[in-house]
């Protein structure tokens, strides 16, 4: 039997950034959890549209920490990049996009008798990011976790990982944009969600700014 509420509970921590964590290292069971629910997550076209990096060194952790932020801050605003486990969506190329187009072009026309032309679009790639991180993020919830969602990254960071990955930089296999990353980890005891321990200022909050979701029901 699914626990309703729990399941609910976990979706409303879903939305809060989380922007200090314990120390605490993420149970290994747990990380190779997170990474098979990744390969099993829904794809747009049945294609892996980007590369996951699960990151859990702390020093690399701490230096894109340092460059998680928009141009023109000059401290750090984003704690949640100092999570012990850092998740980045780094979305493939264009250029190595082109072999999928070929492989679902060819597969689609020969099941089905047609000459359709299959082409790259950014939006399946941002579709897949979305779908993959989401559930990433409520099943760490469920799992006792907190997590912070952030998009904000200069050139260092970019830099950062460039150096890390190369050969697949330098062979145009990735693109240079970071579509998102997700901090893990739990949180500390007592503290809001909002609290940025290490330059030890309450963040500011969005929800005033929030209206609900707005639905409609169709029978």
């Amino acid at each position: 039997m699914i626990d309703r509420q729990h399941l609910i509970t976990s979706i409303e921590n879903t939305k809060l950034c989380q922007r200090n964590f314990k120390e605490t290292t993420i149970n290994s069971e747990d990380v190779e959890f997170f990474k098979q629910l990744i390969k099993l997550a829904p794809r747009k076209q049945g294609v892996v549209w980007h590369k996951t990096l699960f990151i859990e060194d702390k020093q690399l952790i701490h230096r894109l920490y340092m460059s998680s932020r928009d141009h023109g801050y000059h401290s750090p605003h984003n704690a949640q990049m100092s999570a012990p486990l850092v998740v980045i969506a780094l979305p493939y190329s264009e250029y190595k996009s082109t072999n999928y187009e070929d492989t679902v072009s060819l597969n689609f026309n020969n099941k089905n008798d047609e000459k359709t032309r299959y082409r790259f679009i950014s939006e399946d790639m941002h579709t897949s990011v979305g779908i993959h991180m989401g559930m990433l993020a409520l099943a760490a919830n469920q799992l006792g976790y907190r997590t912070g969602f952030c998009t904000c990254f200069d050139d260092t960071f970019r830099t950062i990982l460039a150096d890390l990955l190369a050969d697949e930089y330098k062979n145009e296999l990735i693109d240079d944009r970071v579509v998102t990353a997700l901090g893990i980890g739990y949180p500390q005891d007592a503290v809001p969600h909002n609290y940025d321990t290490k330059i030890k200022t309450m963040m500011y909050r969005h929800e005033s700014m929030w209206v609900e979701t707005d639905l409609i029901h169709i029978k």
